[in-house]
């Protein structure tokens, strides 16, 4: 095999993805779920704990705790929470080819063409928009390699890294394991004891310890998330994200042989627990189908296992088979990018408003990225709960009686139906304008905007709303205004983020000055 081309060809693709990162933070912004996590990491690293603002105290609210850890740490030597995770993911893309490569052992049209189905994925998009996906599915390839190999010091690294790095990563690290202990040999069983004890270990040490820090069975999420409405919610987007990639099943299948049946355990084992797993979750936010990117990784690494090196029509054949889910990657890509470089008002107005000295110490959210991150309010209030230990205990309701936020902002989640209103962009709205769409469901994102308009109601606020979404025409933002905060001072600002874009640097700089 060509050794260059094994180095070159990774390496080439996380350079091209940092600099197209780096482009897309100098014209645009990252995702909004993106930036939750970028505030624990940015708390994280000024000192201040793992908190989402800077008097509630410890929260998990980001899910991904080792991503959270690794950026807040290297931007310390770099400078930069979003530089940190363009530079970690860069890293994951380049590991995970380069894992398909030497897996296939050649470099031919398969080769090439199970390394594109990576870079022309969701899980690229969802990188670029600032998640961890490639970082991950890195670890799991590196993960899936040592287990093949049985390097039980690897495994025993990468097991407890993927579990630290994601809730889901302990199903991924179970199923790697349990496919070492069901094809471990007598001689091997000594090493995969120590293994699995090591493993336990840390894993209990890290429960302990972060059950007295942040006094919470699961991370905040995933005690949301369980509020589906249905019991299967989950399955759909599984099916819907897989069912491009569905052709790679016909070659694992053709090519199976009984001798690789440990092989086809190691590798598929785990994503297909946690397939199981998130058909039972509620999926928001699930950019670029991230959640599921790791099963589309290990269907890649067993084609590059079980594919011998053939020649002929049927390489051609092979090589084409992820074609459909190239093109539907680069265009969510393309998609992406555009969203990610809009000019949408949201993208300006905390900077804006945190730069023209309009105070607030208590805000309450439903949208808990871009403006807790820009903004900085001394405390925040997230209304669904994601990042609001007191709004899944006691609900919304309660919350906001005994804080008294002087700003609300939320998405009304189609909740909320507008009467009598102008072609502005924002418009200041009586109560009797706003009427409530039925809903008799339990997801938290749905029911906080019923909370923070019936308070509104009750304490006399103003009342904003401002048109934002792909359709123009939707008045999908509302602000509730406290009496005591400068109304006309609010709307100018607002005003103006219409026409006056930032982008990631750009408002670095802003708040600097």
């Amino acid at each position: 095999m060509n050794r260059k081309i094994m180095t070159i060809f990774p390496v080439v693709s996380g350079v091209l993805f940092f600099i197209l990162g780096f482009i897309i933070l100098m014209n645009g912004h990252l995702h909004e779920d993106a930036y939750i996590l970028f505030q624990y990491s940015k708390n994280f690293s000024l000192g201040n704990g793992i908190t989402f603002d800077s008097i509630s105290g410890p929260l998990e609210g980001a899910t991904d705790f080792l991503w959270m850890i690794s950026i807040g740490l290297l931007s310390k030597v770099i400078g930069d929470i979003a530089l940190s995770a363009l530079l970690l993911n860069s890293i994951g893309l380049s590991v995970v080819i380069y894992s398909i490569i030497k897996i296939r052992a050649t470099f031919d049209l398969v080769t090439l063409s199970l390394c594109l189905a990576v870079i022309f994925s969701g899980g690229v998009s969802a990188a670029l928009g600032g998640f961890s996906t490639l970082a991950y599915a890195a670890i799991y390839a590196l993960l899936t390699i040592s287990v093949i190999n049985k390097n039980y010091i690897s495994i025993t690294i990468l097991a407890i890294a993927i579990s630290l790095f994601r809730p889901d990563g302990v199903i991924l690290a179970f199923g790697a394991l349990l496919s070492l202990l069901i094809f471990s040999e007598r001689k091997d069983i000594f090493k995969f004891a120590s293994c699995l004890l090591i493993v336990v270990v840390v894993g209990s040490i890290y429960f302990i310890w972060r059950w007295n820090y942040f006094n919470t069975i699961l991370p905040l999420p995933l005690l949301v998330k369980q509020n589906t409405d249905s019991i299967l919610e989950g399955l759909y987007p599984n099916l819907k994200a897989l069912v491009l990639y569905s052709p790679l099943i016909f070659p694992i299948i053709y090519f199976f042989k009984k001798s690789n049946i440990r092989i086809y355990s190691v590798i598929l084992l785990g994503p297909l627990l946690l397939f199981f797993a998130l058909s039972f979750m509620h999926q928001s936010q699930n950019i670029g189908y991230r959640f599921q990117f790791v099963i589309i990784v290990s269907l890649l690494i067993q084609c590059a296992y079980v594919i011998p090196i053939i020649k002929g029509k049927i390489l051609y054949l092979l090589a084409l088979l992820p074609i459909l889910a190239d093109l539907r990657g680069a265009q969510v890509i393309y998609r992406d990018i555009k969203y990610l470089t809009n000019d949408d008002y949201i993208n300006n107005f905390p900077q804006l408003l945190k730069k023209s000295n309009f105070n607030v110490e208590v805000l309450a959210i439903t949208e808990a990225g871009r403006f807790p991150f820009w903004f900085n309010a001394r405390k925040t209030i997230d209304l669904v709960g994601l990042n609001s230990r007191d709004v899944i205990f006691e609900g919304a309701e309660r919350v906001l009686e005994k804080e008294k936020p002087e700003l609300i902002f939320i998405h009304h989640a189609g909740r909320f139906t507008f009467k009598n209103i102008s072609d502005d962009n924002a418009i200041i709205l009586d109560l009797e304008q706003i009427s409530i769409n039925d809903y008799e469901g339990n997801n938290p994102v749905v029911m906080a905007p019923i909370a923070a308009l019936k308070y509104a109601k009750e304490n006399n606020y103003s009342i904003i709303a401002v048109r934002y979404g792909s359709n123009d025409a939707k008045y999908s933002h509302v602000y509730f205004i406290n009496k005591t905060l400068d109304l006309n001072k609010f709307v100018k600002v607002l005003n103006e983020s219409f026409y006056n874009k930032t982008t990631y640097f750009s408002s670095k700089s802003l708040l600097l000055d």
